[in-house]
């Protein structure tokens, strides 16, 4: 299949589900992430979901860590040049509404990309060789250009994944691991 009608076929399903059913989903990914990847003492990126788009709810994952001694970044969009910074989330109370209805942190402690340790990746569908599907913006393309190449890359998925996506481009960063409901893949193995 191709990029669009993944995106077609994925936004649909995952609008099928009820808020209820994405919690659940989202807290079966985030405990096979933290079984799989410790995120305490490293300096972690992670999306905020959109409002109205059934993402995995993070701030289910966010609830777990003691926001004001932990070091979790959310991104704030540049939708004009499609780039985006992380900055650091000190409270989920003091999130406001930004871009296409996604929560952003106040922009005071800003990140550089190359201080991130862990980035949880926003997804729609991935296939087995770790190419994602994203809105089709590259935000997050763009920004691991700009990290340096440790930097682990986490997608979070509701779904499993899927054999082929025909138009990968050769700009498109895989990801390192993906964590489902039911697994945590390494796509090195």
């Amino acid at each position: 299949m191709l990029k669009n009608e993944i995106r077609k076929k994925y936004k649909e399903l995952r609008n099928s589900y009820s808020q209820n059913e994405i919690d659940i989903l989202s807290n079966d990914c985030f405990k096979i992430l933290l079984d799989n990847s410790p995120l305490k003492d490293k300096n972690v990126g992670v999306f905020l979901p959109i409002s109205n788009s059934n993402e995995p709810n993070t701030f289910l994952l966010l609830n777990q860590f003691d926001l004001t001694r932990s070091n979790f970044y959310a991104p704030i969009s540049n939708n004009e040049s499609c780039e985006m910074d992380f900055f650091k989330i000190e409270s989920c109370n003091n999130l406001t509404k930004g871009a296409y209805g996604i929560l952003e942190p106040p922009i005071t402690t800003l990140i550089q990309p190359s201080d991130l340790d862990v980035v949880l990746i926003p997804l729609l569908a991935f296939n087995l060789q770790g190419h994602r599907i994203g809105y089709g913006k590259g935000f997050y393309d763009r920004y691991f250009n700009r990290t340096n190449k440790e930097i682990v890359k986490i997608g979070i998925s509701l779904f499993d994944a899927m054999e082929i996506i025909e138009d990968v481009n050769p700009l498109d960063v895989p990801m390192n691991f993906c964590a489902t409901p039911r697994q945590f893949i390494d796509f090195k193995k």
